[in-house]
């Protein structure tokens, strides 16, 4: 059987549907997810085949004031929020994104 297993874009709502769909490719189902660019490897490590979503529909995780646009007017916490991504080993790159959008030094 050919299943489509579609979820948000984002790792909590995704992760179950990706454990769906490794039980069901296990059972001989072929699988589909669409998703962002971001998940593409969950759904290649399980087997299952992966469709992009088009381009408006495929979020920047790395842009924060993307998913929270009131971030933009608020340097306090752009500043808080660069201070825990920088205690996060692997919160380089993100550190590097929030600091472009908010200005501040790295």
């Amino acid at each position: 059987m050919k299943i489509v297993i579609a979820a948000t874009p984002a790792a909590g709502y995704l992760n179950p549907f990706a454990a769906i769909g490794r039980i069901l490719i296990d059972n001989g189902h072929d699988v589909t997810g669409p998703s962002g660019s971001a998940f593409r490897q969950r759904f290649e490590r399980i087997g299952a085949e992966f469709r992009l979503l088009p381009a408006g529909a495929d979020p920047d995780f790395q842009d924060i004031v993307l998913f929270v646009p009131e971030l933009a007017d608020c340097p306090k916490v752009r500043a808080r929020m660069a201070d825990a991504f920088a205690a996060i080993d692997t919160g380089a790159e993100i550190l590097q994104t929030v600091n472009r959008v908010t200005g501040l030094a790295t």
